[in-house]
């Protein structure tokens, strides 16, 4: 099972969890300011934001943990079905 940390800053994040949750992860919801510390600390396999990707990106970076994919929320989806690299 594939634990996504889901930043909660749209509207649509009922439906972006509940298509991860049918895909078979786990989801972690948090809010934008706490995605790459949580991301850490439970080990997630990859993050969802829908904006300030490179921000992530580059708070990931700072912490050794380039390894984790940060990646938009129409992306993670196609992820975890793994129909995206």
């Amino acid at each position: 099972m594939k634990r996504i940390v889901l930043a909660h800053s749209a509207a649509d994040i009922p439906a972006v969890a509940r298509a991860l949750r049918d895909a078979g992860a786990e989801v972690i919801f948090v809010a934008p300011d706490q995605v790459v510390s949580t991301a850490l600390q439970e080990d997630a396999d990859a993050v969802a934001v829908d904006t300030n990707v490179g921000a992530v990106v580059a708070g990931l970076a700072e912490r050794d943990a380039e390894d984790i994919p940060v990646l938009t929320y129409d992306q993670v989806i196609e992820w975890v079905a793994g129909r995206y690299q």
